[in-house]
């Protein structure tokens, strides 16, 4: 069962018109969707990269499973790390 006064709530309710919503002040709405696209692309491509390359030396495991050998010398690995300069800490 409905709440006395029920039919008179609805009517104050307003509905939305989509299209409306769209099509009014259309140009603006696209100049802003516009500069705010540009705006994007512009922080996107104005950071530059930083490179790093480091060698680090791998050591032997601690514990090797039965029955497996290493053989030679493990050596060093190059490591490189990228990152954009806004983010880099200093």
């Amino acid at each position: 069962m409905r709440a006395p006064g029920y039919p008179a709530r609805l009517r104050g309710l307003r509905r939305i018109d989509l299209r409306r919503a769209v099509t009014t002040d259309f140009p603006l709405k696209a100049a802003a969707l516009a500069i705010s696209i540009l705006a994007f692309v512009a922080v996107a491509e104005s950071t530059q990269e930083a490179q790093a390359t480091f060698r680090v030396p791998v050591e032997r495991p601690a514990s090797v499973p039965a029955g497996y050998v290493l053989r030679g010398t493990l050596g060093d690995r190059p490591i490189c790390i990228r990152c954009r300069t806004s983010h880099k800490r200093t």
